[in-house]
């Protein structure tokens, strides 16, 4: 027995592993993969360093024309058969896993699979590619999405950073008031004991001058009482007047100070007040700005997770829309394809039922003629009829044989007049040359007949009346001669 020949086709598999991108403390999901010989996915390592979407990679790579090549990678004797291990590869899955690599998915190589056929493997390839060409685009897609989703959140933060930025400088400015306060309320403090030192003198001096005024007021009775006895108390009452008017004086000055330090006091406290209230009113909204951000921050979780939930159902219903979209197009094309045809086949129509009317009335007109040279004709057959009849009668007759030698009654003048009649006796009419050239043309359109002579005969009955009371003629020959002329 003859050895066997076995062709085997190799391919290689492979699978992705796609990076994942990170944004602070939020962490973008941009997809899982592992792409085989039968799905293709994409996996996530928050390990793996943030990744940059590049428009380095071309978006056609499956346009490129496809070509599969096979080389022999192995040769083995099983049996007494050879078994051929071809080793098949397409461009298409070689550009898909190049454009994967330049993107940043990792390729691995996974054990080799057999087939039956070169087209069996490289359809497995082309497969791969177009799920390999899936996976990178899903994954370019899944970047920029990370990188709106990024700007947003830069945004949110540089907002977040500037309330930072300004609620520092209002805990600035509020220690800077709180110290200026603080040094204020000690000069305050010092200018309010010097005050009560001098407020104590006052009221010593006070005191004082009470006393003194009421000596004064006893030294002044006593004045009214003995004026001149007393000239020395008024000296006195001079000199503790005049110590009682310093003591005022100063009483005075030092009440002014009070009033003036009462009223910077005031006006000082009045603006601590305010920086005090001003401080609360920043905590306040600094407060409100923080909780603002927050419930921003919430809403915009609980807004992007909403979105990537309809956007699923969007692109689910954009590829359910685009291939309805197609088939429409498809039904339209061929619906206009069909009212073409339709409008072009009532066209032809409408053209070929006008000629059809023309050629229905032109048929109705010669049908009607065609009736009344039928009716025509059926009188002259009943006519040729009965003269074949008298004919034959006359062609049987015993005494035809004894008129060989006969001569013709009447001259033959009938083919040299056009007007001229033959008259055999027991024929009433006959035709003219005329009218028997007329009948000619109609029979001719109408019958075949058997022999020139059954026309001849024929003819001479359409036009007259033929009694077979018997024909005489002298010769037989002459009578076909002018039968035939």
């Amino acid at each position: 027995m003859g050895k066997k020949e076995l062709q085997r086709y190799s391919l290689r598999k492979s699978s992705l592993g796609a990076a994942s991108v990170l944004l602070g403390t939020a962490v973008l999901a941009v997809g899982a993969s592992n792409a085989s010989a039968d799905e293709v996915a994409t996996t996530t390592d928050s390990a793996t360093p943030a990744v940059e979407a590049t428009d380095a990679v071309e978006e056609n790579t499956s346009a490129v024309a496809d070509s599969t090549e096979k080389k022999v990678v192995n040769v083995t004797e099983e049996g007494n058969t050879t078994v051929t291990t071809s080793e098949v590869t397409n461009t298409s899955l070689e550009a898909a896993k190049t454009a994967a690599t330049n993107e940043g998915v990792e390729v691995r190589e996974e054990p080799a699979q057999t087939k039956e056929t070169v087209e069996a493997a490289a359809a497995d390839n082309k497969a791969q590619a177009e799920k390999i060409n899936t996976v990178v685009s899903d994954y370019k897609a899944a970047k920029e999405q990370y990188k709106s989703d990024k700007a947003d959140y830069d945004k949110a933060k540089a907002n977040y950073d500037a309330k930072l930025a300004e609620k520092a400088l209002a805990d600035k400015t509020n220690a800077e008031a709180q110290a200026k306060y603080d040094t204020e309320k000690t000069a305050y403090d010092k200018a309010s004991e010097q005050y009560q030192i001098a407020k104590q003198a006052y009221d010593s001096a006070l005191s004082e001058y009470k006393t003194k005024k009421v000596t004064y007021d006893a030294k002044v009775a006593e004045k009214e009482a003995a004026d001149k006895e007393n000239a020395l108390s008024a000296a006195k009452y001079q000199a503790e007047l005049a110590t009682y008017n310093q003591a005022k004086a100063d009483y005075e000055a030092a009440l002014a100070q009070y009033n003036s330090d009462k009223a910077k006091y005031n006006a000082e406290k009045a603006n601590y007040d305010n920086k005090v209230a001003e401080k609360v009113v920043t905590e306040k909204r600094n407060a409100e700005a923080e909780a603002k951000y927050r419930t921003e921050l919430a809403a915009y979780n609980e807004a992007k997770a909403k979105y990537d939930v309809e956007k699923a159902a969007y692109d689910k219903n954009l590829e359910l829309y685009n291939a309805k979209k197609t088939a429409y197009e498809a039904d339209l094309e061929t619906k206009q394809a069909i009212e073409k045809y339709n409008a072009d086949a009532k066209a032809k129509y409408e053209a070929a039922l006008v000629v059809y009317n023309e050629q229905k009335a032109k048929y109705d007109q010669e049908y009607l003629e065609y009736q009344n040279k039928l009716a025509v004709y059926q009188t002259a057959l009943k006519q040729y009829q009965e003269a074949k009849t008298a004919y034959d009668k006359y062609m049987n007759d015993p005494v035809y044989r004894n008129l060989k030698d006969a001569e013709v009654v009447q001259e033959l003048t009938f083919q040299r007049e056009n007007d001229a009649t033959h008259k055999v006796e027991g024929v009433s009419n006959f035709l003219t040359k005329k009218h028997k050239s007329v009948l000619t043309q109609v029979m001719f359109s109408n019958m075949t007949l058997t022999s020139y002579k059954h026309l001849t005969l024929f003819q001479i009955a359409l036009g007259q009346t033929l009694k077979t009371s018997g024909f005489k003629l002298k010769k037989v020959t002459n009578l076909l001669l002018l039968m035939m002329a």
